[in-house]
């Protein structure tokens, strides 16, 4: 004859256990945006690209209005200006991080509330729509370039920064930008990110 093991375990324990499990079951965290950066080089944002018009008093970024924003970017035409040629600090959490075939990551961060740019939202409908109401930042020359038309603009550079971890509260320092391609806004290049 077999023994129950489970027998011997008076039932209040059993129903406390049970209970433990099925609460632990309905309370357990959530589970972040993986961090994909591992994955092959498919963009998050490839797809059929659009023309956007750049917002109203924006400046192209290019080597002659904002030379040190431009100097690893490839493209530089494809992104304006919003606030001239200084950078713009920001808080808040990395939801999503993406290695892009330019060698960049695609970054998107959720801000903290109250954060504003200049007066104005720093992020428009475009973010909204496709990048879940978050920021997208863009480290430049992170990752080796696949993307044919990108390698000259990393060729002899390698970023330094170290982009921290899905779910990581930072402060992320860049030129905030409007991507005519995509329609939505950016920092790009990413100059500073720190974890806090």
């Amino acid at each position: 004859m077999r023994s129950n093991k489970l027998a011997s375990v008076p039932k209040r324990t059993l129903m406390l256990i049970a209970t433990a499990v099925i609460l632990g079951a309905c309370t357990a965290p959530p589970v972040p945006t993986p961090d994909v950066s591992g994955s092959p080089d498919v963009a998050e944002e490839e797809g059929p690209a659009s023309k956007f018009d750049p917002p109203s008093g924006s400046v192209s970024l290019s080597a002659a209005n904002c030379p040190a924003a431009a100097a690893h970017v490839y493209h530089p035409g494809r992104l304006w200006l919003l606030h001239g040629c200084q950078t713009t600090t920001l808080r808040g959490l990395i939801e999503y991080k993406k290695a892009e075939p330019d060698g960049d990551y695609h970054v998107r961060l959720k801000l903290d509330i109250g954060q504003s740019c200049y007066g104005q939202a720093c992020v428009n409908a475009q973010n909204s729509k496709e990048q879940h109401s978050d920021l997208v930042l863009e480290p430049v020359c992170e990752r080796t370039v696949t993307q044919a038309d990108a390698v000259s603009a990393c060729q002899g550079y390698q970023n330094g920064l170290v982009v921290p971890r899905v779910g990581a509260r930072i402060e992320a320092t860049g030129y905030w930008v409007f991507d005519d391609q995509h329609g939505w806004n950016e920092l790009h290049p990413l100059v500073a990110i720190r974890q806090i």
